[in-house]
């Protein structure tokens, strides 16, 4: 996956949305933007595979929506 790719996010549930990826950390996890313009992290313990542009998540995501959330560990994706 290179910078600026789009990106399609999966999780358990079968909730998806579409977004770029923004960066790659060194511990595998991924920053990505979603259409709305948020940036959300993805921690590498839950990606459970890559399949392109694909991720897929070995969780659930309950909730993607903190626009007024001021640091990166606030706007990390809320798992269940």
């Amino acid at each position: 996956m290179a910078r600026n790719e789009a990106i399609t996010v999966s999780d358990a549930a079968g909730t998806r949305f579409e977004g770029e990826l923004l960066d790659q950390q060194t511990d595998g996890g991924l920053t990505v933007r979603d259409a709305d313009g948020r940036q959300w992290t993805l921690p590498r313990d839950v990606i459970a595979t890559r399949d392109g542009t694909t991720v897929h998540l070995s969780r659930a995501f309950t909730d993607l929506a903190d626009p007024a959330a001021a640091t990166a560990e606030e706007r990390t994706i809320p798992l269940v």
